[in-house]
């Protein structure tokens, strides 16, 4: 009988995992906090998590979410101040633009749609960009486009993953007992564990990618 002590236990395996998926999430957040570096820190948190996969066969994940970083830093960044982060600036521009306008309803409506539209759209395009950099090898021309046809043929696996990436920020605009909760356990462990099921979400459609390239240029 297999003593729970032992290292190829399922506790000792699970409690390991568990501690490597915390500290990937510290090391994130901290990689985060520069704000401009948000995009090339999921880079490197989709990368590191990958390489905790048992089928790639590399355990050395700190070396792989740095690896992914930098891999990402530059190209995930620019698309990021170019495309995400404008349209996240322009939706909440017209969206509180329309909010100021009460004497009119009708007139703030169109500034309400267009500005969710494009707070949206930054939200989905910047979750997509930084799993599809960690599975694919593009120039940032070809990631932008494949990005969108991306959202465009997989509109509700974009969007699921876009709830995991952004939706517990709509959360820390509750009351103040819920904020304290939120902000603990996305300091511990929430990232890790949403972008791993951000991974999960995506294996079928990106699966299917490298089949059709597979297909397309080895066969």
């Amino acid at each position: 009988m297999r003593s729970i002590l032992d290292s190829e236990s399922k506790p000792l395996q699970f409690l390991a995992t568990l501690g490597d998926y915390i500290l990937l999430n510290v090391i994130y957040i901290l990689c985060c906090l520069p704000v401009f570096t948000t995009g090339a820190a999921q880079a490197g948190l989709y990368t590191a998590l990958r390489s905790l996969d048992p089928d790639e066969g590399d355990k050395h994940f700190i070396r792989a979410f740095f690896r992914g970083f930098k891999a990402g830093f530059l190209k995930i960044t620019l698309l990021w101040l170019l495309v995400t982060l404008p349209a996240l600036v322009v939706g909440y521009l017209f969206f509180a633009a329309s909010v100021l306008r009460t004497s009119d309803n009708d007139a703030a409506s169109l500034p309400t749609i267009f500005g969710v539209a494009a707070s949206i759209f930054g939200m989905l395009f910047g979750s997509v960009l930084t799993l599809f950099h960690s599975r694919f090898e593009c120039t940032g021309r070809q990631l932008m486009r494949n990005v969108m046809i991306f959202l465009i043929t997989h509109p509700l696996r974009s969007i699921g993953v876009g709830i995991l990436t952004w939706g517990p920020v709509a959360l820390l605009f509750v009351n103040q007992t819920v904020q304290a909760i939120l902000i603990r356990v996305f300091i511990i462990i929430y990232y890790s564990a949403a972008f791993r099921l951000s991974l999960k979400i995506m294996t079928r459609p990106f699966d299917e990618l490298t089949a059709c390239f597979n297909k397309t240029f080895l066969s």
